[in-house]
């Protein structure tokens, strides 16, 4: 049970840990930096002016200049009410000066504790003192202020040029996306032109199969036909009937001549001369 509960504990301070990072690395940043300068200050006074009370009540009290002062430049400065913030730091260094009085002359004295105090003597470099201790951790606020600023800056910057990226590459995706999407009309356009262009291929080859054929069959029909037979029997029949009817031989001669035009060779691509082709027509009118 005893394990269980260390176990239980160590999780939720890690837990705790890992939710609070900041705080975290503040806290020990502070620890570090108040050791640093309290052991400056015991190796100059050669331990004269040191006490764990003051230790730890100067630690505390710099460390809320620093957040106060960051407070009042964050609310203040940022808008620019610089009256503002002269107004602040002058309440922060009112408060800071009657805290640690508070505590060195009433609170510690009444407590019995004992606390090493230099400036005890003359309360002007107590004040001064406490003065130049407000500032130099106000300094350090608007420092830390300014970094973060900065910082943010560059996250804001760096998210833009992201955002700039995602929107770049979304528009090339999107315009890669037409493209295939053009190319692939094109493909299909070019299939269906290919299509109709076949088909108009194969429309044109039925044409020349189907003249060919209509060819074949009139050359064959004139194969069939002896043009000296027809035109003798024809001119048998004109000689017997031009004795009884004058009209019906001459309409046997015009036979006679449309079946000489119908039965000539035209040229190789079947077609005749105008001027025959009319000579034709005036008979068969006549």
């Amino acid at each position: 049970m005893p394990n269980l509960q260390t176990t239980d504990s160590s999780s939720g301070l890690n837990l705790w840990t890992k939710n609070h990072p900041v705080f975290l690395r503040h806290l020990i940043i502070w620890v570090i930096y108040s050791i640093y300068q309290q052991s400056i200050v015991f190796y100059v006074t050669k331990g004269k002016v040191f006490d764990i009370y003051s230790f730890l009540l100067n630690s505390v009290l710099d460390a809320f200049i620093f957040y106060a002062s960051f407070y009042i430049f964050q609310h203040f400065l940022k808008p620019k009410k610089y009256v503002s913030v002269f107004i602040g730091l002058l309440a922060l260094i009112a408060a800071f000066s009657g805290i640690k009085y508070g505590f060195e002359k009433i609170i510690f004295p009444c407590a019995g504790i004992q606390v090493a105090d230099v400036f005890s003597a003359d309360i002007n470099k107590y004040v001064a003192a406490n003065i130049w201790n407000t500032i130099l951790y106000s300094g350090y606020g608007l420092g830390y202020f300014y970094a973060l600023k900065a910082i943010q800056a560059e996250k804001d910057q760096r998210l833009l040029e992201t955002e700039k990226r995602i929107l770049i590459e979304s528009e090339l995706f999107h315009t890669q996306e037409i493209l295939l999407k053009n190319q692939e009309i094109l493909e299909k356009t070019q299939k269906v032109l290919s299509q109709e262009h076949q088909l108009l291929e194969n429309e044109q080859e039925l044409k020349r199969l189907e003249y060919e054929r209509n060819q074949a069959q009139l050359a064959f029909l004139r194969s069939q036909i002896n043009p000296h037979f027809l035109y003798n029997t024809l001119n048998f029949f004109y000689a017997k009937v031009l004795s009884h009817s004058r009209e019906a031989a001459e309409g046997i001669l015009v036979l006679v001549e449309m079946m000489k035009y119908a039965l000539k060779e035209e040229d190789g691509n079947g077609k005749v001369m105008l001027d025959k082709e009319v000579q034709h027509l005036e008979i068969s009118l006549n």
